[in-house]
């Protein structure tokens, strides 16, 4: 695999499949608007993830259509909270994942 395409897999290939999943499990803790939701994550990942308003705002969208998270305006701010549906859906989502990863794990040790 050329370095660029390494480069990219790496740098989006994973993140872009749990967007979702991370959105959710940040507003579980508390609300957020769309700008804080993208600085948490670029905080937490030391900078490595930076998603863009062009991939955060579609998936928030996303998350309001399924009724896991509600969208209320604050002033200027759209501020995005976890449903009881929402945390229903984390809480799958969590288990789904980690299974996810066990089995990526045996496949990776060979």
């Amino acid at each position: 695999m050329p370095p660029e395409q390494q480069a990219s897999f790496q740098r989006y290939g994973f993140k872009v499949g749990f967007l979702k999943l991370t959105l959710l499990t940040l507003v579980s803790k508390g609300p957020l608007h769309g700008y804080a939701l993208m600085k948490r994550i670029e905080r937490l990942t030391d900078e490595e993830w930076k998603p863009s308003p062009g991939s955060i705002y579609p998936a928030l969208q996303e998350l309001v259509q399924d009724g896991l998270v509600t969208c209320n305006a604050q002033g200027r701010k759209k501020v995005y909270a976890i449903t009881p549906e929402g945390k229903d859906a984390l809480v799958v989502a969590i288990r789904e994942a980690e299974e996810a990863i066990k089995r990526l794990n045996r496949i990776l040790a060979g």
